[in-house]
């Protein structure tokens, strides 16, 4: 009986997209497909994370280092970085909905016109939903709630008035995560 289980896990396993990943991690022997699964993607939300919080700091730091030397009222570092991270930290979930779209949809020389699509609708909605995360931070911040009508037509303002930033850090995502797949190709491969 543990014989069939093998060869139906393995059966499984050869039906999903994600199966030359989990051969390298799983040892089908002794440890869990599913857990072998999740290891990755708990790296790249703390890496992700991590980075975006960097950021926030980074920014914080000059916010504040610009005012010192323009010689303008002082920025409380403090204030610097609870605005920072109200900007910052929205853009963690969108990250990583941009690496998931990017690793389903590649953009690989066979693939890039049927998925190009994904990508243009995605950033739309991404930089909507970045948007309104950053304005809730803000009336987080404030205390205050204006209305989910209000919360969506100030996303939808956002979201244009700042759609390139949100174009430039998609690309970027997209671009880096196709890097890191392309890095990883030949060792999936050869394994």
């Amino acid at each position: 009986m543990p014989r069939d289980s093998a060869r139906a896990e393995k059966r499984r396993l050869a039906t999903t997209r994600a199966e030359p990943y989990l051969r390298d991690m799983a040892n089908l022997h002794g440890q869990d497909v599913a857990q072998a699964s999740r290891a990755p993607v708990g790296r790249v939300v703390i890496g992700v994370s991590l980075v975006w919080i960097f950021l926030g700091l980074v920014w914080a730091a000059q916010t504040t280092m610009g005012a010192i030397l323009r010689g303008v009222a002082p920025v409380p570092l403090a204030s610097a970085i609870r605005t920072t991270l109200v900007q910052t930290l929205p853009w963690i979930p969108v990250t990583l909905a941009a690496i998931a779209l990017t690793t389903r949809f590649p953009l690989s020389r066979p693939t890039w016109k049927r998925h190009l699509i994904a990508h243009v609708i995605a950033v739309a909605v991404l930089a909507f939903v970045a948007n309104i995360l950053v304005v809730l931070g803000y009336w987080v911040n404030a205390g205050i709630f204006n209305g989910v009508g209000t919360l969506m037509s100030q996303g939808l303002l956002w979201a244009t008035v700042n759609f390139h930033v949100a174009l430039l850090i998609y690309v970027s995502v997209v671009a880096i995560t196709h890097a890191m797949l392309y890095y990883q190709e030949p060792a999936r491969r050869s394994s």
